[in-house]
């Protein structure tokens, strides 16, 4: 029959946790837990900061962008307004004609 004592049952334990890759992987679990554990203020912080960036982006865009009917409207009285610069141009070289 084996025998062991406490002295050896914790040796054992502690060279088969410590020693060994079972050691290495509870270890680089428990600084990555850390880890993430540190710096989850400052991921909350950059995800606010995130979507107050989106909204103002969201305002603007719904705000100053111009929508096609604008564009249309835009373009219509511009057409129009260069239209009857061209006409009052034709009349002002006729009545300047008149005169010399």
């Amino acid at each position: 029959m084996i025998h062991l004592s406490t002295s050896d049952l914790i040796i054992f334990l502690v060279s088969f946790f410590g020693g060994g890759g079972l050691g290495f992987v509870f270890i680089k679990l428990f600084i990555k837990n850390e880890a993430r554990n540190a710096i989850e203020p400052d991921i909350k912080n950059l995800k606010a900061a995130d979507d107050s960036l989106h909204k103002r982006i969201n305002f603007i865009e719904n705000e100053y962008v111009t929508c096609k009917y604008c564009d249309m409207q835009h373009s219509n009285l511009d057409t129009l307004l260069n239209s009857m610069d061209r006409k009052l141009d034709k009349l002002i070289d006729i009545k300047m004609g008149e005169k010399f």
